[in-house]
């Protein structure tokens, strides 16, 4: 487990000498302004929380991974797409006011999903792939004018 936690002048994380890394937890580091969280094998829980100055997140090719949750990201504006990511059953995506488009595709496995105050957004991500899912909760997406689900 690898917690990096107000580390206020942090602005490039480089940790692919951790190949066994199980679990990830990034919270409140203000400066770090992009993020590469691909190719784990290792890794199960990740969560990204409260990194005010991230503008993009790549996350893919994590097999194990079970648990996702992106919050409170001011400025986050993108997430790649969550390809190779088949193994996540638990999705959080909140709070991150600046976020500007979303997909669930490479996700088949998830059965819980959380989805709100992401400010920006305007289209709900289509969830037609989600065969497994039984929680869903979407709230104070402003942006959303439709809703299909």
């Amino acid at each position: 487990e690898l917690t990096l936690y107000q580390n206020p002048d942090l602005t490039n994380l480089n940790i692919s000498n951790l190949p066994n890394l199980s679990e990830l937890i990034i919270d409140q580091n203000y400066t770090l302004a992009s993020l590469d969280i691909s190719n784990f094998n290792s890794l199960s829980n990740l969560i990204i929380d409260n990194n005010n100055n991230l503008t993009s997140i790549n996350v893919s090719e994590l097999p194990n991974l079970q648990s996702l949750i992106i919050q409170n990201n001011e400025n986050l504006m993108s997430i790649s797409e969550f390809s190779g990511l088949s193994n996540v059953d638990s999705l959080s995506i909140f709070g991150n006011t600046s976020l500007e488009n979303m997909t669930f595709s490479g996700l088949q496995n998830l059965s819980y999903l959380l989805f709100g105050n992401n400010s920006y957004i305007q289209y709900f991500p289509d969830l037609s792939a989600l065969q497994n899912l039984i929680y869903l909760q979407v709230s104070g997406n402003f942006g959303i004018t439709s809703l299909e689900i």
